[in-house]
C-alpha cells in the first residue's frame, strides 16, 4: 500500500467486488487505504496504520475509533438528527460531520464552519454500496488523523446507506 501522497487532492472510493465487505482508497492508480467491515464494526488500513471503528449503543448509538495495534482510543463519533454529527478527538479537538439533504455529499468541517474533507457520491456499486471521490481542502492538514478521517468518513456513509436512512 502506499503512502497517501502530501499533495493529494481527490481520493476515489470503491467496492471492488460484491463478495466483500471492503472499499479501496485510490489517489490515482495507488491503492492508500481500505475499509473492511462487518456487523457492527470496521478495519482500516492505511501505509502505516489502521484504526478499528464499533458502532455501539442502543439508545445512544455512537461509534468509537481506535488505533489498530495498540488499542488506544483516537475518538468517539455522535451522530446527530439529519444524518450529522459529531466526532471528538481524543486530543480535545472536535470535527463536524455535516450531511446534506439528498445524501449525495458530505462534509469534514472545523467548529469554525471550514471544510476539511468533501465526500462526493459517484454512484453505487453492483451490490448496492456508495462509492465516490473525496477532495481534500488544501487547508487540511496532511497529518497521521488525515486517513483516519477518510476511513471514519466512508464508515459512517456505509452505515447510513446499510440502515435505509437516505
Amino acid at each position: 500500500m502506499k503512502p497517501l501522497a502530501t499533495s493529494s487532492k481527490k481520493i476515489v472510493w470503491t467496492k471492488p467486488s460484491s463478495d466483500k465487505n471492503e472499499y479501496v482508497f485510490r489517489d490515482g492508480d495507488d491503492v492508500v487505504a481500505r475499509l473492511e467491515w462487518n456487523d457492527d464494526s470496521a478495519t482500516g488500513e492505511w501505509h502505516d496504520g489502521g484504526v478499528v471503528m464499533r458502532k455501539v449503543g442502543f439508545l445512544n448509538p455512537h461509534i468509537i475509533v481506535k488505533k489498530a495495534k495498540s488499542g488506544e482510543s483516537l475518538g468517539r463519533f455522535e451522530p446527530t438528527m439529519g444524518g450529522g454529527g459529531i466526532v471528538q478527538l481524543s486530543d480535545g479537538r472536535s470535527y463536524t460531520w455535516v450531511s446534506h439533504a439528498w445524501q449525495a455529499d458530505w462534509h469534514w468541517v472545523t467548529t469554525a464552519g471550514q471544510m476539511l474533507i468533501r465526500f462526493l457520491y459517484t454512484g453505487f456499486a453492483v451490490d448496492g454500496s456508495p462509492e465516490g471521490a473525496i477532495e481534500i481542502a488544501e487547508e487540511t492538514p496532511r497529518g497521521a488523523n488525515l486517513p483516519a478521517a477518510l476511513l471514519l468518513g466512508c464508515y459512517i456513509i456505509h452505515l447510513v446507506a446499510e440502515s435505509g436512512e437516505r
